[in-house]
Order: structure tokens, then C-alpha cells, then sequence
């Protein structure tokens, strides 16, 4: 009996040992060889190194630290070269023992295929063992997808060239100019504008100007979406990309030069027609006011007219007008003789009646341009000729004035 209880205790202590040795066994030791610090590294939510992403797009990347020691890490760093700063930011700079904690890092993308190796690191807090460090691999894929427009313009034509490069195919590409008509948009090969560009092509395309004179400006823009399967900070898909490209430019139409018209005569308006106060053609020039009568020396009264005299000068005279025996009445007067001078009007002894001679020449309003020329020219007769037969009825009233005496 004692014996097998005996037997007993020993096999309840080998039990315990043999449990204890496989515990000290698994326990984690720490030391020179850095086991005890243990990283994994995610870009946008993804472990995955070739993680799609775009070109120019800020990532987020994680880095979970755990310690596998039954000792504390201290002065805890996590280098990479592709965060901002070449260092991730940790919420503390020391790990407990068995401890986790999860730093991050903002990361540019840049386009292309980028994988670099990160780098953790802890000093232990048992100075027995040396440092603990962990390194794994942290990367992306950044798709850049890009559409260029290039623009060209004459008198006649618009010109556009479209190139895309991308993971993608460019959908629901469109083309806008204010000074494009759509419907006559034509490209190369044939046709119009299409809705879907593959990767890596260009697109030609033209269309008739505006012809209208003068400049004419505009900014052309092309536009398309691509489905480059780019995910987000979380890790979620991303819409199609939209894409936009501009070109301005423009060109100018000459204005056609105007015709010269032709400059119409002096006083003559546009369209041929006379302009007021202009003279007619061939109508001798309007001419001043009539001079003022000079009186007669010594204001004496005109004397009889000489016999004869008026009818060598061939002037109209009315009837009632005292004349000289041997010229009826109604008869006409000769001009001046030579050598006399002109510039004096003789006034008459009384208004002329209206069915003389002299009245029948008298300018009427609203005349024909002959009449108006005949009146002018009898004024002109009448102003010449009566200054001359003012001197000779001075002269012949001198020579009568002593025979009445001597009667």
C-alpha cells in the first residue's frame, strides 16, 4: 500500500516537471537575436504590397507592433522610407510585455510599382538582453491615367489632337468648344468623336471655323472616365477616375476693307439731289443787295428827260412817268452811254403800274430757274442804265435852267 503510494508521488512529480519544461519551452526568451519584437505593415487597409492605388494619392499606412517577451520594450521606433518623414508615428515610445500597439504613416504615391522594407526596433527593459528589431515589406501600385488635348485653328478649320495613357480604357470621352459645332466633328480615321479610348491612343480630330469677321477665342476641353480599380484609405473601392484636359487658343478673320464712295459736288447732297441754298446749274450767281440811291446834289427834283433820249437808250418806259416831248408813253430806253459810270439807281417820281413793262420783269417767288435768270439780269440791265440817265437828266437840267430865267 505505501508502496503504491509511493509509486504515485513520483509520477505526479514527473507529470509537474515535465509540464514545466514545456512551458519554459514555449515562453518566449528575447535577447541578442530580436525574436521578441514581432511587426506587420498595411497601405490602405491592405497587407497586400502591390495594393492598387493612384498616382499622386495620399496613403495611409499602418504598422501593428507586438512584443512576444516577458519583459518590456522601450524607445520603441519604426523607420520607413516612404512615410512623410522617413518615421512612423507611435502613440507611445514603449511596449509591455506581451504588449501590442499600431503606429501610422502618411505615404505619397507616386506612379509605378513601389516596395520598400520597413524596419522596427525596441530596446529591452532587462539590459541581459540586447535590442529587439522586426523588418517587413511595405509597397503599392500607383496607376497614373492621363489625357492631354492638343488645339490648332485657322480661317477654315479647328484642329484637336486627344492622347490617353492609363491602367484603363478612357469611357464617355467628350469634346466641347464654344466655337465647335458637334454634329460637324470629324476624326480619323472616319466618323465622329468616339465614346471610349483605349490605353495609349490619340485621336484626331476637325471641323469647319467660323467665318464671321473679326477674332474669335475659346478654351476647348476634353473629358473621360477610367475605371483603374484604385481603392481608398479604408481599403474600399474608388469610383472612375475623372479625367479633363483644356487647350486654349483661337484665331482672327480679317475685316474686307470698305468701298470708297463717291463725294458728292459742293452744295449737292448724297443721292444727287440739290442741297439747300445751293445754286442751280448753269443759273448765274444770286447777287448782293441793290445799292442805296444816292440823292441828287443840292436835292433838286429830277428835270424832264431830253427828247429822244430815252428812246436811243432802249429802256422800258411806263406810262404816267414824266418824260420829254417826242417819247410816248410805254416806250423804251437804250442803255448808258460809254464812258459812263455805273452804281446809282434814278428813283421814280411814283410806283409803277402793275401792266408796265418794268413791273412785268420784276422777280417772282417760285419761278422757273429761267425766269429766276432773266429777272436777275434785267436787275442787272436796270442798275447799269440808270446811274447813266441820272447824270444825263442832271445835265440837261443845268442847260434849261437859264433860258427859263430869260423868259
Amino acid at each position: 500500500m505505501n508502496a503504491c503510494h509511493r509509486w504515485s508521488g513520483i509520477a505526479r512529480a514527473a507529470a509537474l516537471a515535465g509540464v514545466g519544461v514545456c512551458l519554459l519551452g514555449s515562453a518566449p526568451r528575447g535577447g541578442g537575436d530580436g525574436g521578441a519584437l514581432r511587426m506587420s505593415v498595411s497601405t490602405n487597409s491592405v497587407v497586400s504590397v502591390g495594393v492598387r492605388v493612384r498616382a499622386g494619392q495620399e496613403l495611409m499606412r499602418a504598422y501593428r507592433l507586438r512584443n512576444l517577451a516577458e519583459y518590456g520594450l522601450r524607445d520603441v521606433k519604426v523607420v520607413d522610407a516612404q512615410a512623410v518623414g522617413g518615421v512612423a508615428a507611435c502613440p507611445r515610445a514603449s511596449l509591455a510585455p506581451l504588449g501590442t500597439m499600431v503606429c501610422r504613416a502618411a505615404v505619397r504615391a507616386v506612379a509605378g510599382r513601389h516596395v520598400v522594407r520597413v524596419t522596427a526596433t525596441g530596446v529591452p527593459t532587462w539590459e541581459e538582453y540586447g535590442t529587439a528589431a522586426a523588418t517587413a515589406s511595405a509597397g503599392y501600385d500607383a496607376r497614373a491615367s492621363v489625357l492631354t488635348l492638343e488645339r490648332a485653328a485657322s480661317q477654315k478649320r479647328l484642329f484637336y489632337r486627344l492622347v490617353y495613357s492609363g491602367p484603363a480604357a478612357l469611357e464617355n470621352v467628350r469634346l466641347r468648344d464654344p466655337l465647335l459645332d458637334p454634329a460637324a466633328l470629324r476624326c480619323v480615321p472616319g466618323g465622329g468623336l468616339p465614346a471610349r479610348l483605349p490605353t495609349g491612343s490619340a485621336l484626331e480630330c476637325s471641323a469647319p471655323a467660323p467665318d464671321q469677321p473679326g477674332p474669335h477665342e475659346s478654351v476647348a476641353r476634353a473629358t473621360g472616365t477610367t475605371a483603374d480599380e484604385a481603392v481608398s484609405p479604408a481599403g474600399t473601392p474608388l469610383p472612375p477616375l475623372a479625367l479633363e484636359a483644356e487647350a486654349p487658343g483661337g484665331y482672327t478673320v480679317p475685316v474686307p476693307p470698305r468701298r470708297a464712295r463717291p463725294v458728292a459736288p459742293a452744295g449737292q447732297a448724297a443721292g444727287g439731289r440739290r442741297g439747300p441754298g445751293a445754286p442751280l446749274r448753269g443759273a448765274p450767281p444770286r447777287p448782293g443787295p441793290p445799292a442805296a440811291v444816292a440823292p441828287l446834289p443840292g436835292g433838286a427834283p429830277p428835270a424832264p428827260l431830253a427828247p429822244g433820249f430815252l428812246a436811243g437808250l432802249g429802256v422800258p418806259v411806263p406810262p404816267g412817268v414824266a418824260v420829254p416831248p417826242g417819247i410816248a408813253p410805254g416806250g423804251v430806253a437804250g442803255v448808258a452811254p460809254a464812258g459812263r459810270t455805273p452804281g446809282r439807281a434814278v428813283p421814280t417820281t411814283g410806283p409803277l403800274p402793275p401792266d408796265t413793262a418794268v413791273a412785268a420783269h420784276r422777280p417772282q417767288r417760285g419761278g422757273s430757274p429761267l425766269d429766276e435768270g432773266m429777272d436777275w439780269a434785267f436787275i442787272s440791265l436796270v442798275v447799269v442804265a440808270f446811274p447813266a440817265l441820272l447824270v444825263a437828266i442832271t445835265s440837261v437840267s443845268r442847260k434849261s435852267a437859264p433860258q427859263g430865267g430869260k423868259d
